[in-house]
C-alpha cells in the first residue's frame, strides 16, 4: 500500500510538472506571438509616421520661383504701417479693416504695447485718399487685439461691424455701430462664450447674428504646433443667432477666413493647413451643409466675396516662411491673391491676380476687389492698392 501511495504521488509530480512545463511553453509561445504583433504594430505606425512625414515635407516644405506680377500699377495706402489683417467692403464701397493683429502678443520686432485699430478705406473714391482711423466710442479695453471683420448693412442703411479681439483672458467678438457722420465706431456689445477657444474670423448674418470660426484647438504654441503637424481635424464653425452658440461644421483642420455668398445661401471656409476652401449650403436653422471641396495649394487665409458673387483670397504661398514670419516679421513672407469665380455657389476655377516675394508685400492675409480695384492688406505690414486692368 505503501508503495502504491508513492507511485501516486509521483504520478501526480509528473503531471504537475508537465502541467508547469506546459504553461511555460504556453507563455513563451504568448511572448513570441507578442512581440511579433507588437513588432508589426510598431511597423505599421513607423510606416505612416514615415508616409505623415514625407507628404507633410512635399506639401509644405518645397515651392516653386515665386514670380512677381501685379495686375496692374500697384501703391502703398498712406497711414497703414501695422498691418492690414483682414477686410470687409461693403456694396457702396466702403471697407472696413483691421490693423494691429499680434499672435500671442510675442512677435519679434513689433510693438506689443500698441492698441489695434479699425480703419475705413472707401473703394468708391479716388485711390489717392487717405485712410481713416474710426475712433472707438463706449469702449476702453486693457487691450485691443483685433483680427477677423465682417460688417453688416440693414435695409435702413444702419452698419453693424463684428470683430474678432484676442484677450490674454481669452476671444471674445465686439459688436459696434458705424456712425458715419462722426466717422466712429460706438460699441454695442461683447460677444463671450465657451466655444470661442481660437477665433479667427467672423460673418455676419444680421446686426446680431454671425458665424464664426475656431482655428485652433489648443491656446499654446506646443497644441498648436502639433495640430498644425499632425494636420488634426479639430477645428469649427459655430453659429450664433443671438441668444445661443450652435456647433454647425466639425473636423476641419485649422479653419480660418469665412465668408457668405451675395445671396446668404453659402458659406466659405478656408481651411489653412488643407489648402482648400470648403463650401458649405446654409440650412433652413442655419446649420451648414458640405457641398465642395476645392484645392488652392496655399496656404489660404482670409476670404472676401466681390459684387459679382467671385471668392478672393489673401494666400501664403510658402509654408515655412510664412511660420518663420510669424515669429519674426522681418524675415518677410511672400504675398499671393487668387480670383475664384463661382457660379450657383460652386467654384469653377482660379486664377492668381497678384504674386510677390516679398519685396514690396509681406504676409497677404487679405483682399478684396471693387470698381477695378483690389485693396490687399498683410498681417503685419502696409497696406496695397493695385489698379486690376488685365487678369
Amino acid at each position: 500500500m505503501e508503495k502504491h501511495f508513492k507511485n501516486e504521488i509521483k504520478e501526480i509530480t509528473n503531471d504537475h510538472c508537465c502541467l508547469v512545463l506546459g504553461c511555460c511553453h504556453l507563455a513563451v509561445d504568448l511572448l513570441r506571438f507578442f512581440t511579433m504583433y507588437l513588432k508589426i504594430v510598431l511597423i505599421s505606425i513607423s510606416a505612416l509616421l514615415l508616409q505623415h512625414i514625407c507628404g507633410f515635407i512635399y506639401q509644405f516644405c518645397f515651392k516653386l520661383t515665386i514670380y512677381n506680377h501685379s495686375p496692374g500699377p500697384c501703391k502703398y495706402i498712406a497711414g497703414v504701417e501695422n498691418g492690414s489683417e483682414d477686410m470687409h467692403t461693403l456694396p457702396n464701397g466702403l471697407t472696413f479693416i483691421t490693423s494691429g493683429f499680434l499672435v500671442d502678443y510675442l512677435v519679434q520686432g513689433k510693438n506689443t504695447n500698441s492698441m489695434g485699430r479699425v480703419l475705413l478705406y472707401d473703394m468708391s473714391k479716388d485711390s489717392n485718399q487717405e485712410i481713416i482711423e474710426l475712433e472707438l466710442e463706449n469702449f476702453h479695453p486693457q487691450r485691443f487685439v483685433p483680427h477677423g471683420i465682417s460688417a453688416w448693412q440693414d435695409d435702413n442703411g444702419k452698419v453693424t461691424v463684428f470683430v474678432v479681439n484676442h484677450l490674454v483672458k481669452g476671444d471674445q467678438i465686439e459688436s459696434f455701430e458705424y456712425l458715419p457722420e462722426k466717422k466712429a465706431l460706438r460699441h454695442v456689445t461683447s460677444f463671450k462664450d465657451g466655444s470661442m477657444r481660437n477665433v479667427n474670423d467672423v460673418v455676419a448674418t444680421s446686426n446680431k447674428t454671425f458665424y464664426f470660426t475656431n482655428w485652433s484647438h489648443y491656446r499654446n504654441f506646443i497644441g498648436r504646433l502639433l495640430e498644425m503637424f499632425l494636420l488634426l481635424p479639430w477645428t469649427h464653425v459655430y453659429y450664433h443667432d443671438g441668444e445661443v452658440y450652435r456647433l454647425v461644421a466639425e473636423d476641419l483642420v485649422m479653419a480660418n477666413g469665412i465668408a457668405m455668398s451675395n445671396d446668404e445661401k453659402f458659406i466659405y471656409v478656408a481651411c489653412t493647413m488643407t489648402k482648400d476652401i470648403k463650401v458649405f449650403k446654409r440650412d433652413t436653422d442655419n446649420r451648414l451643409v458640405f457641398h465642395q471641396e476645392f484645392m488652392l495649394d496655399s496656404i489660404v487665409d482670409n476670404l472676401s466675396v466681390d459684387p459679382e458673387g467671385n471668392i478672393w483670397a489673401g494666400c501664403h504661398p510658402r509654408f515655412l516662411s510664412v511660420v518663420s514670419y510669424m515669429d519674426n516679421y522681418t524675415l518677410g513672407s511672400p504675398s499671393q491673391v487668387l480670383k475664384l469665380e463661382v457660379k450657383n455657389g460652386l467654384i469653377k476655377s482660379m486664377k492668381e491676380i497678384y504674386s510677390n516675394d516679398g519685396s514690396m508685400l509681406s504676409g497677404s492675409s487679405s483682399a478684396s476687389f471693387y470698381r477695378n480695384h483690389t485693396l490687399i492688406g498683410s498681417m503685419w505690414e502696409k497696406l496695397v492698392i493695385c489698379d486690376v486692368l488685365y487678369m
